[in-house]
C-alpha cells in the first residue's frame, strides 16, 4: 500500500521488496530498527528527522522513539525534528541547528552530571 500513497518510495521496492507481496513484506522486518526494539537497556540515543523528508517519512522516527521509550530501559531517547528540510536538502540554518542538537546531545551523554541550559 505504501507504493500507492508514497510514490517516491517506489524505488525502494527493488531493494526491500513490495508491501503488496506478503513474502517480500516480511523481509524488511528482520532489519527494521522499529520491529527489533527489545526489552533491554539502551545507551543514550538521538534520533534526528526532517519534517519534509520525501524518502523516510518522519512518522518512522516518531514510532521508533516511542517504541524505545515504551520497551527500552536506561536513558530515554531524544527526538529532534528539523523543520523546512528534507532527506537530501537542508538549508544552512537547519544544518547549524542539527549540529547544535548533536553537540548538545553528545555533551549531555558524555558528561551527564553537567547541567546544560537549553535555549528557548
Amino acid at each position: 500500500w505504501i507504493n500507492q500513497y508514497a510514490p517516491g518510495l517506489q524505488m525502494w521496492v527493488t531493494e526491500f521488496g513490495s508491501s503488496t507481496n506478503a513474502r517480500e513484506r516480511r523481509a524488511p522486518r528482520r532489519i527494521s530498527p522499529l520491529h527489533n526494539v527489545a526489552d533491554r537497556a539502551y545507551p543514550p540515543i538521538l534520533v534526528v528527522t526532517c519534517k519534509r523528508d520525501e524518502l523516510v517519512h518522519p512518522a518512522h522516527s516518531f514510532k521508533f522513539v516511542a517504541a524505545l521509550r515504551e520497551r527500552g530501559t536506561g536513558a530515554k531517547p531524544i527526538l529532534h525534528v528539523i523543520h523546512d528540510a528534507g532527506h537530501a536538502w537542508m538549508p544552512v540554518p537547519q544544518r547549524a541547528e542539527r549540529q547544535r542538537a548533536l553537540l548538545q546531545f553528545l555533551s549531555q551523554a558524555l558528561t551527564p552530571s553537567l547541567k546544560v541550559r537549553r535555549r528557548a
